[in-house]
């Protein structure tokens, strides 16, 4: 179930004190507007009805998607004192169940993405330092390349974007090397 509260906020632009709901919990299942709404970011946008001002607002939230059998702690840095309680609740502990903490946005989306994709986490992880190592060899710099971000997995191929590198630079790599990383290291390779 989802739950939200109203929080005060102060607009950075004109100083209006305003509220926007702040969800606590999202139950993506029943709330399906809402998931479309954290991929695309408006779920964290605040728009002050005095100025017209928009900026992003951040707050402790949980994703939770039950059908793909994940839920995802988004912990602004300014929350960081939390995570040991949130590592002190009960998460799931089934095989199928997924649990994770992540620092920021870029890092929720790409575990959204990957769980929805019924792909491990860990195993994409541990390709990605070869695909940064390819890019390199192409001449791309090592901070831009180590700004990699999982995109999509369709016909094959598991795609990886570079938000750092221009005109929306994407590389492919054939999903036979993610199912090799998988009998070579033992791992669960899907969610659900």
């Amino acid at each position: 179930m989802s739950r939200m509260h109203f929080q005060e906020v102060k607009c950075r632009n004109c100083g209006h004190i305003g509220k926007i709901n702040i969800w606590d919990s999202i139950n993506v299942d029943s709330e399906s507007k809402t998931k479309e709404e954290v991929k695309s970011l408006e779920f964290f946008k605040y728009t002050c009805p005095e100025c017209e001002e928009s900026f992003q607002i951040e707050y402790l939230t949980v994703y939770n998607d039950t059908k793909n059998h994940f839920m995802i702690y988004y912990v602004p840095k300014e929350d960081v004192d939390m995570v040991d309680k949130i590592k002190e609740m009960k998460v799931p502990k089934t095989s199928e169940e997924k649990a994770r903490i992540v620092f920021n946005k870029n890092d929720l989306l790409e575990k959204i993405g990957i769980f929805e994709s019924r792909l491990n986490d860990v195993l994409i992880d541990l390709i990605k330092p070869f695909v940064i190592s390819k890019v390199m060899e192409d001449g791309i710099s090592k901070e831009k390349a180590e700004s990699i971000y999982f995109s999509k997995y369709e016909n094959g191929k598991i795609t990886f974007a570079f938000p750092e590198i221009e005109n929306n630079f994407k590389v492919d790599i054939p999903v036979q090397l993610y199912e090799e990383l998988w009998t070579r290291n033992r791992l669960k390779k899907t969610v659900g």
